[in-house]
């Protein structure tokens, strides 16, 4: 649903809450948030692709900044 559709949906309706789970700890939202960050790009004229991260890739960069820390960074 486009945005402005989106916002005239619920233009008179009353917002009970917001729920924001960037991380994503309560949904794999991966594969939706790449699709609008490539959308959006792709609008801006920004070539841009991208590579879902392993559970390594995710290891190795919680460790990096304990690691600087370490060495004194």
């Amino acid at each position: 649903m486009p945005l402005s559709a989106l916002m005239a949906h619920l233009k008179n309706k009353s917002l009970q809450g917001v729920l924001f789970d960037w991380d994503g700890t309560l949904v794999d939202s991966y594969e939706a948030d790449s699709a609008a960050y490539l959308a959006m790009f792709h609008e801006m004229g920004i070539p841009l692709g991208l590579v879902r991260p392993t559970n390594d890739d995710f290891g190795r960069a919680r460790a990096m900044p304990l690691l600087a820390f370490r060495r004194g960074l």
